[in-house]
C-alpha cells in the first residue's frame, strides 16, 4: 500500500489510523499557480469520500457536539523508499456532511484545500489591528517593537499663493493725496494674513514714504505676516499696477510715485525693503493733461512675523487730479511654508505583513522576505536589508495624531491583502506558502523568486504538443502609479506619484493596470501631517488611507528626502519617497508588460499622459535601484535604463503549451516540494501553470507558461 490515512480531531488533539475512503481512487491533486500571487497551490478537485468504522464515529461524535464548527483534519502520508511522507492535509468540510446507514454505515463528506491555506485564503481580505497580540482564534502573539514605533515624518515644502485682482475700474480725485493701493478682493488666499485694500483711502501729502508708512502701516498694509511656520520669513512679490493719471499738472519735474516697504510689529521700517516707482515724469515744465503709466515689481522680500507689506500712490500736485486703478490690476505673492518635523506611529513594511498572517492563521504562518525582510527584523531576519526592507506604513490618523472624540486613539487596520495588493503595484512582487524544517509561511518576493530556471522536471518525446497565444498578457497600454494623491489645499503643483500611462509597440488594446491604493505624495503627506497642529480631531479624506515611506538608516530610521532636480521641484531638498516613483514602478513591471515585444518589434515604454505632475527629474538614490542617474517622470523606458539585469527584457512568451505525460509519485513529491522551476518539454522550457495528476494511473496534464 502506497498511502496512510490519520484523523485528528483538532480540539483534542487525538489522532487516529483509518482505512482509505471511499472514493480516494477518483481524487486528482492539483498544481495550481494563482494568477495575482503567482505562488503555486496544491489541492484536490472537491470530491466526496465516505469513512467508516472510528473515522464515522469521530466525525459522528464532533458533529453532534460542534455542528459546522467541528474541526476534524485529513492527513495523507505516502511511501517514499522506506520513509512515509506528508501528500496531503485538510479540514473536513462539515457543512456537507451526509450520513448514510444499513448494510454499511457511512460519514460522506467533501475535503477542502489544506488547513492552513484554507484558512488564509478565506481571511486574506480580513483585517487585522498592526498592534493586537492576540490572534483571531485566540493565540497570543509576540510584540514586536516595529509595530506602533515612532519616527519622525519631515516638513515638505509647499508654495503657497495670495493674489488679488481688481474686477473693475476705479478713480478718485482731488490733489495732494497719499491713496493705498487698491486692488480689491483676493482671488487666492493660502498665506495668512492677506488684505487687499476695496477703496482709495484718504493720506496727506508727504515727501517722505517711508515716515508716512511707519506711522499709518494699517492702513496701507496687503499683507501682515501671522504664520508661524513660513520657511525665513521670505516671499516673492509681484506686483502689477497699471495707474490712469488726468488733470491739468505743469511745472513739476514728477507728478507721482508707486511705493512699497516692509514694516515690522513695532512700525518700525525695514529701509533696504523700500522700492519706489515715479510716474509722470516731465522736465520740461510743459502741462500734462493725460497719463497713464503700468508699473511692475517682482522681487524677493522678508517679511518677520508680526510685520506687514504696505504699497501706496502719492501725488505731487494740488492741481484737481484724478488716480484711476484699471481692471485687472494685480498683485501676487508667494512662499514656501513649511511646518516642523513631527512625529508618527509607524510600522515596518516585513512585520506588518507577518503580524498580519500571524493573526488571521493563529500563529500558523509567518512571512519569509528576503526583499522586505532587513537584518533586524523581529520575525524571519536575513543577512542583508532587501531591496525594499526599509520602507514603513501607517495611516493617516496616526501621521495627524488624531483622537475621537470620546479619547480614544484611532488603530490601524489593513488586510494582507491591502497590503500586498498596494505593494504589488510598486514593486511586481508575489507570495506563496512554502514549508521547510523551520515551518511555513507566506513568502513574498519580486515575480522572478516564483519563475526560477532550475529545471525540475524533463518531458521527452511528447506525442502531442499544443501551443497557443495567452492574449491576456499581450499588452499594448500600461497604467501605472497612484491613485490617491490630491489634497484639498494643494493639488501639488510638482507632486510626482500620480498616474502615468505608457503604450508598447504592440498592435493590441489588452491594457495592464497596476495602480496602488498606498499614498507616497509628498504634498498628501504634508497635508495631512499639518492637521496634527490645526485640526485634530477633524474628519480628514485620508484617516483611513495607508501611507507608505521610504527609509534610509542614519543613527537609526529615518525618511529618506531630498534627491531632486531644482529645475523640476519647487523644494528638491524636501521631496520623499524618490524610489517609489511612478517610472521606477514603471521599471521594475517592465520585464512582465513587454512579454508580446520581440527585437523586431522593439521594448520600450511610451509615455503617453500622466494625472498630475509628471515633469519632475530625481535622482536614484541606494544601492539597489531600479535604475541608476536621474529618472524623468515623462521620459520613455527601455531595458537600457533598468540596471537589475533579470528586468531588463522579456523572461516569459505570452504562449502557454497543454500535453499530457507520464507521472510518478516521486515525480509529483519533487515537484511539490520545488515548484517554481522549469519543466522541459522537447527541447523547450516552460512554468507550470497547472499540473492535474491522475497518480493512480501515472499519468498528468500539464499547462505550461512558456519561456522566452
Amino acid at each position: 500500500m502506497n498511502f496512510k490515512f490519520y484523523l485528528t480531531n483538532m480540539r483534542t488533539g487525538e489522532t487516529i489510523s483509518i482505512p482509505e475512503p471511499v472514493g480516494m481512487d477518483s481524487f486528482r491533486p492539483t498544481f495550481r499557480r494563482d494568477k495575482n500571487s503567482h505562488g503555486m497551490y496544491f489541492e484536490f478537485s472537491d470530491n466526496e469520500l465516505s469513512f467508516e468504522g472510528r473515522g464515522r464515529e469521530m466525525i459522528v461524535s464532533e458533529s453532534e457536539l460542534y455542528g459546522i464548527n467541528a474541526k476534524i483534519e485529513l492527513l495523507i502520508e505516502y511511501r517514499c523508499g522506506k520513509d512515509w511522507k506528508e501528500f496531503y492535509r485538510s479540514m473536513l468540510d462539515f457543512t456537507t456532511l451526509n450520513m448514510e446507514s444499513g448494510n454499511t454505515c457511512f460519514a460522506r463528506i467533501k475535503v477542502g484545500q489544506q488547513g492552513v491555506q484554507m484558512t488564509f485564503r478565506n481571511r486574506i481580505d480580513t483585517k487585522v489591528d498592526l498592534e493586537s497580540v492576540e490572534a483571531f482564534d485566540g493565540g497570543a502573539m509576540a510584540t514586536y517593537e516595529n509595530l506602533g514605533k515612532e519616527i519622525e515624518i519631515p516638513g515638505k515644502a509647499i508654495r503657497m499663493v495670495n493674489f488679488a485682482e481688481r474686477k473693475n475700474q476705479i478713480t478718485i480725485g482731488r490733489g495732494g493725496w497719499t491713496c493705498s493701493v487698491p486692488f480689491g478682493d483676493p482671488v487666492i488666499s493660502e498665506i495668512p494674513d492677506f488684505m487687499t485694500g476695496q477703496l482709495f483711502m484718504e493720506g496727506i501729502y508727504i515727501d517722505n514714504p517711508e515716515n508716512h508708512f511707519g506711522g499709518n502701516a494699517k492702513e496701507f498694509a496687503i499683507f501682515t505676516n501671522l504664520a508661524s511656520n513660513i520657511n525665513s520669513g521670505k516671499f516673492h512679490l509681484g506686483l502689477h499696477l497699471e495707474v490712469n493719471q488726468k488733470g491739468t499738472l505743469s511745472g513739476i519735474t514728477q507728478t507721482g510715485w508707486m511705493g512699497v516697504i516692509v514694516i515690522d510689529g513695532s512700525k518700525k521700517t525695514h529701509n533696504n525693503q523700500v522700492w519706489t516707482r515715479f510716474f509722470g515724469e516731465d522736465t520740461s515744465g510743459s502741462i500734462i493733461a493725460d497719463f497713464t503709466e503700468s508699473i511692475t515689481i517682482n522681487q524677493e522680500v522678508d517679511i518677520p512675523k508680526g510685520g506687514s507689506l504696505c504699497a501706496c500712490i502719492t501725488c505731487f500736485d494740488d492741481s484737481p487730479t484724478f488716480l484711476t486703478t484699471v481692471k485687472q490690476a494685480s498683485v501676487k505673492m508667494t512662499t514656501n511654508s513649511i511646518f516642523d518635523p513631527t512625529f508618527s506611529k509607524t510600522f515596518m513594511i516585513h512585520e506588518s505583513l507577518s503580524r498580519i498572517t500571524e493573526s488571521i492563521t493563529d500563529g500558523q504562518l509567518t512571512v519569509k522576505s528576503d526583499y522586505y525582510g532587513r537584518t533586524d527584523s523581529e520575525i524571519n531576519p536575513v543577512l542583508l536589508d532587501g531591496t525594499g526592507g526599509l520602507r514603513c506604513l501607517t495611516n493617516g490618523f496616526n501621521i495627524r495624531r488624531a483622537v475621537f472624540e470620546n479619547g480614544e486613539i484611532p488603530k490601524f487596520y489593513a488586510s494582507f491583502n491591502d497590503l500586498y495588493d498596494g505593494l504589488m503595484a510598486i514593486d511586481a512582487i508575489g507570495f506563496g506558502i512554502e514549508t521547510d524544517v523551520n515551518g511555513s509561511y507566506i513568502r513574498i518576493e519580486p515575480l522572478n523568486y516564483f519563475y526560477n530556471d532550475d529545471v525540475i522536471l524533463s518531458c521527452k518525446n511528447i506525442n502531442s504538443v499544443k501551443i497557443s497565444f495567452d492574449n491576456s498578457r499581450l499588452f499594448g497600454v500600461a497604467n501605472i502609479g497612484y491613485n490617491n494623491w490630491e489634497a484639498e489645499e494643494w493639488n501639488g503643483i510638482d507632486g510626482f506619484h500620480t498616474k502615468r500611462q505608457y503604450r508598447t509597440r504592440l498592435d493590441t488594446d489588452t491594457e495592464f493596470d497596476q495602480f496602488s491604493e498606498l499614498i507616497a505624495d509628498s504634498y498628501a503627506i504634508e497635508s495631512t501631517r499639518r492637521r496634527q497642529v490645526t485640526e485634530q480631531s477633524i474628519d480628514w479624506q485620508f484617516d483611513d488611507d495607508v501611507f507608505i515611506f521610504d527609509l534610509r538608516r542614519d543613527n537609526g530610521l529615518k525618511v529618506n528626502t531630498g534627491y531632486g532636480d531644482p529645475n523640476t521641484l519647487i523644494d528638491p531638498d524636501s521631496v520623499m519617497n524618490v524610489e517609489l516613483s511612478p517610472a521606477r514602478n514603471a521599471a521594475r513591471w517592465f520585464s512582465w508588460i513587454m512579454q508580446g515585444a520581440t527585437d523586431t518589434i522593439g521594448r520600450e515604454l511610451i509615455f503617453t499622459s500622466a494625472e498630475g505632475y509628471a515633469g519632475a527629474i530625481t535622482k536614484t538614490i541606494g544601492k539597489q535601484a531600479i535604475v541608476d542617474g536621474s529618472v524623468a517622470e515623462n521620459q520613455n523606458i527601455t531595458g537600457d535604463d533598468i540596471v537589475v539585469e533579470s528586468l531588463q527584457k522579456p523572461k516569459f512568451k505570452p504562449k502557454i503549451a497543454e500535453f499530457e505525460y507520464p507521472m510518478t509519485f516521486r515525480d509529483f513529491a519533487y515537484i511539490k516540494d520545488n515548484p517554481h522551476g522549469l519543466v522541459e518539454f522537447n527541447g523547450e522550457y516552460g512554468w507550470i501553470d497547472a499540473i492535474e495528476a491522475d497518480l493512480l494511473n501515472g499519468l498528468a496534464r500539464f499547462t505550461l507558461i512558456l519561456k522566452a
